[in-house]
């Protein structure tokens, strides 16, 4: 409890580097990235622009993806019941609800996650209500500029498991 309470607290309410825009190099790529309870699929859409969701359907709460990486073909589609969602988050189709007095699928696109990039890293939000994302660069745009960081290319991503919590 005392964990959850600070995931929430801390990590939950700042923007956290999740990986970098080239690793989304064309309309459905995606990653998804794991903080405490909580599984983000990164996703660049049909536009080009950058989004992030909760990875998990609206309809029974089972998990988009599995994997790390990889693409969607054009949608994303819970292997559930078939849910199927535009790269953009809104839903698409959903089998046999048609039946279901009241229901509009308006009503259930993913759960949005809020997102920014800056020389080439994507950031993520979990907060209900972020706060801008210059403020918590607070000059560091500037300051970094001449790294041109935008130009660094991913060459490899470990993961270590740790049998800790963040501290």
């Amino acid at each position: 409890d005392h964990f959850r309470r600070e995931l929430e607290a801390i990590h939950f309410a700042i923007w956290l580097c999740a990986g970098r825009s080239e690793q989304l190099r064309e309309p459905g790529s995606y990653f998804v990235r794991r903080l405490g309870p909580a599984s983000i699929v990164v996703v660049r859409d049909q536009s080009g622009s950058i989004a992030a969701f909760h990875n998990v359907c609206r309809h029974r709460g089972t998990l988009l993806r599995q994997g790390d990486e990889g693409r969607f073909q054009g949608r994303i589609q819970c292997a559930y019941h078939a849910w199927t969602y535009g790269l953009d988050g809104r839903l698409l189709s959903a089998p046999h609800m048609d039946k279901v007095s009241g229901f509009r699928e308006a009503d259930y696109p993913l759960l949005g996650v809020a997102t920014a990039t800056w020389d080439g890293h994507v950031f993520i939000n979990l907060s209900p209500n972020p706060g801008p994302f210059e403020e918590q660069l607070a000059g560091l745009d500037q300051k970094f500029r001449p790294w041109r960081m935008e130009e660094l290319a991913l060459v490899e991503r470990k993961v270590y498991p740790v049998k800790a919590n963040w501290k």
